[in-house]
């Protein structure tokens, strides 16, 4: 493995998750999921999903040095 790799590392996050999820319970893990289904069907080449957590989506991609 190469040394002089860079990754470009993203987290979204769905602001107000905690306080929305503590109002709503009824709706809540229904809207979360289709928001966390919307980032997910938007995320393209060169991103690459690492991990799901809560309310945030873990990606990164590899930077090609030129």
């Amino acid at each position: 493995m190469s040394a002089d790799r860079e990754f470009l590392f993203l987290i979204a996050d769905i602001s107000g998750y905690t306080r929305f999820m503590v109002s709503n319970e009824t709706e809540s893990h229904a809207v979360n999921g289709a928001l966390l289904d919307a980032i997910l069907q938007q995320v393209e080449i060169p991103l690459t999903v690492a991990k799901l957590e809560g309310d945030a989506v873990f990606l990164y991609a590899e930077i090609s040095s030129a």
